[in-house]
């Protein structure tokens, strides 16, 4: 996401809000579904862009601070449509299985009595969701009803689990020569993946100007298009895979494109960005043919260049009335996909909805989930929990750069080498032990840490380890997630604001009469072993921020 446009993008939150107020009061006061939960504590997971947007938890208790009315859909910017309520005893689910992204409301009710009500209407198929667990349960549920309906994610190669590096942290001031000199640190690091992002088309670089729909080569950064093809060449050479950045679907009214084919721009909306000025981002219609044909014309001149994978980003749900469109427009990522896959059935794509829940209809088109910007710790890992529960066919879960626990940070911070001293293991273990890829943007050699954690990802491979669901409950002083590599369980613990904790923890899924060994893996420390008595046992620890423990069964 790029700096310089987030404070537009909080904008047209602000004036979407207002549509979907207006829009909501239009609705009939009939509900075509409900669903209520009577509990001391409630959690509620909303798949639907809320608040301004950006950075807002998916994931939240509910108190009348958060009750309202939440649409997606046609005025909206894309989301999942889900929404889950659980408490302690289990959870109740709404949501829409189209095929097509619609208009759907949801609204919460939170009562004094203690009942959280959620009611739906506008989707055409809206189905109730009973389960025990949390919002994984409701989500992994959704997700397989949704693949009978031919939505779901792709596969990913091996390649698109491997580390992550991004020329983001020098924003559009990176240069060849830069990443050229970081690739025996790269190496050292084991990162295998090299991202060219924003500034490699264009013109310019403290000026930078996008030129989104020409794309052209920057020739203040890379040079002509054979010097890109050079560059890309050098990094495979070297033993690096790459992707670029770019925003499919949307041109600037600044560009040749846009001057040479007005008619090909969707009317019925405003810009992607909320403004008129030649620096919007305008939407191309899906509905036209000379589109689709322009838009896998790109696909393949950007794979001409050698390219690996597609970072697609700045990507949200087209604005407008006719469900049509909607699915025409999430048909173009399909298409992307697609083609690129003829070419190369390697090719890895993400597509990042910056900031919100991501856009499930897109789903199809990508084999690479992405947390998208998360703000801290806790986000990440409710995130990866939210794209764990919806990744039916293997695709990676992608971390988004590891600098973004600490916030929306710019070039002074992430330019400051005390700068990465910040970044603690539970920052690390909130990406790396829940079994997404590890991706960083560092600008210089980041330290022991990043060393240690880049090792420890190379080593257990928690992203090849199967997600085993444990409840997530936010007045709980320690959260659990539990992932196996089908011999051994892999249990990490966090503290609410990387505190100190000192009790008991659960695990679970264990042998009755087995004795177990207890390895704390970040800490290189061996901790007390234990026979079980039940599948579930409670074990003594003392932490600080986060503990991650391998746990064995002896023979």
């Amino acid at each position: 996401m790029l700096m310089n446009q987030t404070n537009l993008l909080r904008s047209i939150y602000i004036i979407m809000l207002i549509i979907v107020a207006l829009c909501a009061c239009t609705l009939s006061d009939e509900w075509d579904e409900s669903a209520t939960i009577v509990a001391d504590k409630v959690m509620v997971f909303n798949g639907i862009p809320q608040g301004n947007g950006w950075g807002d938890d998916l994931v939240y208790q509910a108190t009348d601070s958060t009750e309202g009315v939440y649409t997606m859909g046609a005025p909206w910017l894309g989301g999942i449509p889900l929404v889950d309520i659980w408490s302690e005893q289990g959870g109740v689910a709404l949501f829409n299985i189209s095929d097509q992204h619609e208009l759907f409301t949801v609204q919460l009710i939170v009562e004094d009595s203690g009942a959280v009500t959620i009611e739906a209407q506008g989707g055409s198929n809206i189905v109730k969701y009973t389960h025990q667990g949390d919002y994984y349960e409701a989500l992994r549920e959704f997700a397989l009803q949704m693949q009978k309906r031919g939505i779901a994610t792709q596969s990913a190669p091996d390649w698109a689990f491997d580390p992550v590096w991004e020329t983001y942290g020098f924003e559009e001031t990176w240069t060849p020569l830069i990443v050229k000199e970081m690739l025996p640190l790269f190496k050292e690091l084991g990162i295998r993946s090299i991202t060219l992002d924003s500034g490699w088309y264009g013109r310019g670089t403290d000026d930078w100007d996008a030129l989104a729909g020409d794309f052209p080569v920057n020739p203040d950064v890379i040079g002509t298009e054979s010097d890109l093809i050079d560059l890309i060449e050098t990094f495979h050479d070297e033993g690096f895979k790459v992707k670029v950045w770019w925003t499919p679907g949307v041109a600037e009214s600044g560009t040749n494109l846009f001057a040479s084919h007005p008619d090909w721009f969707y009317s019925k909306v405003t810009p992607s960005w909320g403004n008129s000025k030649d620096t919007g981002d305008w939407y191309l219609d899906p509905s036209l043919e000379e589109v689709r044909q322009w838009n896998i014309n790109i696909v393949k001149r950007f794979m001409s260049y050698g390219v690996d994978g597609f970072k697609q980003d700045d990507v949200y749900e087209i604005i407008s009335d006719d469900p049509d469109i909607h699915l025409q427009y999430s048909a173009l990522f399909k298409d992307i996909y697609t083609m690129a896959a003829s070419i190369n059935p390697d090719f890895v794509i993400n597509t990042c909805n910056c900031g919100i829940a991501q856009n499930f209809h897109h789903f199809p088109g990508e084999n690479q989930l992405i947390t998208s910007d998360p703000v801290g710790p806790l986000q990440f890992r409710r995130r990866a929990k939210y794209l764990h529960g919806l990744n039916i066919n293997g695709a990676a879960v992608l971390g988004d750069h590891i600098e973004l626990v600490e916030g929306d940070v710019g070039s002074d911070e992430i330019r400051n080498p005390a700068f990465y001293d910040k970044i603690s293991d539970a920052d690390f273990a909130s990406v790396v032990a829940l079994g997404m890829v590890l991706e960083t943007k560092f600008t210089q050699d980041p330290g022991d840490r990043y060393r240690k954690w880049f090792a420890l990802y190379s080593d257990y491979r928690f992203y090849d380890m199967e997600w085993i669901n444990t409840s997530f409950f936010s007045w709980k002083p320690v959260e659990t997630y539990l992932l196996s590599n089908g011999v051994n369980l892999y249990f990490s613990f966090f503290t609410q604001n990387e505190g100190t904790y000192t009790g008991s923890v659960e695990l679970s899924n264990l042998i009755p009469g087995s004795t177990y060994s207890v390895y704390d893996i970040v800490n290189d420390k061996i901790l007390e072993p234990f026979v079980a008595a039940s599948s579930n046992e409670q074990y003594d620890i003392s932490f600080t921020g986060c503990l991650v423990v391998e746990v064995k069964a002896q023979e």
